[in-house]
């Protein structure tokens, strides 16, 4: 009984298998390392770094597949002590400035990995294909190094002076053997012939465990751009002959909205107004909408925007207001955000469209980072000595990783050729605060309520979702 029902369930699975599309793939691109973590004692040093792979996915439907693979990579960090720069002059005058004097070190890291993505990617049913993944990966670390870097100090001002650099390897770390953590990608795929494929992708990795040593709380991450080629032609026999005597209409209510503008950040509920000045950055996003009726729609998708601020004021933080501190900080912060919006949108005109739209925004932290200069004034018997640090921190840990925001928009829509559209818009955003709340800091000496808003103008391409199933 139980090897008829084994047999039963091969079947089964078998035959769900070839009723449905594989596609396999072979990609190369760029990585670029990214340190994650909460750090404020220097400035991370990111690497471009090739990688190669293949991937496999198992399409259940024209929209919907699971996704796996296996690539190799190498990623190189590195970490820098603050960049100190004095300047001694001595109260009586009676001997001459002394130049600048500089001390850096730091320590590196490089890894091998062996990584294995397990996602879940939603497509739009068309001939140029957008797809959108999520998921986790594992990975394997397969060799290591680690080594320190020492630029020991010197005084260019001083006519003999020396400089010497030393390397020293260090034998004795041992990072983990293993990793995992989230995957996010966004790939655009366009056919060649009836199975192949060309796409491109960009993807982003944030790791789990502490590979740095030394840094408790900094993680593996990467940005990645790749280019490859698919095949899907395994089992397709059946599909090709349902083709030609079905069209699902379904998605005809949907159309895609690619998107891309410029925004502009700003500071609100600051103590001190006056020390913060607004942001500006490039954003881009994918929506999809579906449409009720002629006017009213429901739109969401994904979007990818920089937000943050100017910050310039003594302080004894580098990102915000904070007393106790005569450093005079001018630095910038920025927040990177992955958005997933639920809007209603009502379209108003014919040829000429007027829209408005409105709704929630999940918003899920990425990156953060402060960089800039400090400047502090020590005095010391007879001498004045006047510091400059270069500011280079990860502020992870300091940041919400999840906030709700509320988007408001307008514009205007109208067509092209056949059926594509063009709009333009301009949205306003404004959320929860952007400091994770910590009840032992004073709030009436920190500026902790800080947040942000944002006025983004955007302007994009309506395609609609024609089925080719």
């Amino acid at each position: 009984m139980k090897i008829i029902l084994t047999l039963i369930l091969i079947t089964c699975i078998l035959q769900i298998s070839l009723s449905q599309s594989v596609t396999v793939g072979y990609y190369g691109g760029i990585a670029f390392s990214d340190s994650h973590g909460r750090t404020n004692s220097g400035r991370s040093i990111s690497s471009a770094i090739p990688i190669t792979g293949v991937l496999l996915q198992y399409s259940v439907s024209p929209v919907l597949s699971f996704g796996t693979g296996l690539d190799y990579t190498k990623h190189e960090y590195g970490r820098k002590d603050y960049i100190f720069r004095s300047n001694q002059i001595p109260l009586d005058n009676s001997y001459r400035i002394t130049g600048p004097t500089l001390t850096l070190t730091g320590q590196h890291w490089s890894f091998d990995f062996l990584r294995i993505p397990v996602y879940l990617t939603l497509s739009t049913p068309t001939r140029l294909q957008l797809s959108i993944s999520a998921g986790f990966f594992i990975s394997f670390q397969t060799r290591h190094d680690s080594w320190f870097m020492m630029d020991y100090p010197y005084n260019p001002y001083y006519p003999y002076y020396s400089y010497s650099q030393s390397l020293i390897y260090d034998d004795e770390y041992e990072p983990p053997r293993h990793d995992n953590g989230m995957f996010y990608a966004v790939s655009l795929f366009y056919p060649l012939k009836e199975d192949f494929k060309v796409f491109a992708s960009g993807r982003y990795f944030i790791g789990h465990k502490n590979f740095l040593d030394n840094y408790r709380y900094l993680r593996t991450g990467a940005s990645e751009v790749t280019f490859g080629l698919s095949y899907s032609g395994f089992f397709n026999s059946a599909k090709r002959t349902e083709k030609s005597s079905f069209k699902d209409t379904s998605m005809q209510r949907f159309q895609i909205l690619p998107h891309t503008g410029v925004s502009f950040s700003f500071i609100k509920n600051s103590k001190r107004p006056g020390s913060y000045k607004s942001l500006s950055a490039v954003m881009a996003g994918i929506r999809v909408e579906y449409r009720l009726d002629n006017t009213v729609s429901l739109v969401s998708g994904i979007g990818f925007e920089r937000t943050g601020y100017h910050f310039n004021d003594s302080s004894a933080q580098y990102f915000r207001y904070t007393e106790g501190s005569n450093e005079l900080v001018k630095t910038r912060v920025d927040l990177d955000y992955a958005h997933l919006p639920l809007l209603l949108r009502l379209r108003i005109g014919s040829s000429y469209k007027v829209f408005f739209e409105g709704g929630p925004v999940a918003s899920f932290n990425l990156n953060d980072r402060v960089t800039g200069d400090s400047y502090y004034v020590d005095r010391n018997g007879s001498n004045y000595s006047v510091y400059h640090v270069s500011v280079y921190d990860d502020i992870e840990g300091e940041i919400r990783n999840f906030r709700i925001n509320w988007l408001l928009g307008t514009g205007i829509e109208f067509r092209l050729w056949k059926n594509k559209s063009f709009y333009a818009g301009v949205n306003y955003m404004n959320g929860e605060e952007i400091f994770v709340s910590d009840d032992h800091t004073d709030i009436l000496k920190t500026d902790s309520r800080l947040r942000t808003g944002s006025v983004a103008i955007n302007a994009g391409i309506v395609i609609p979702v024609i089925s080719n199933y």
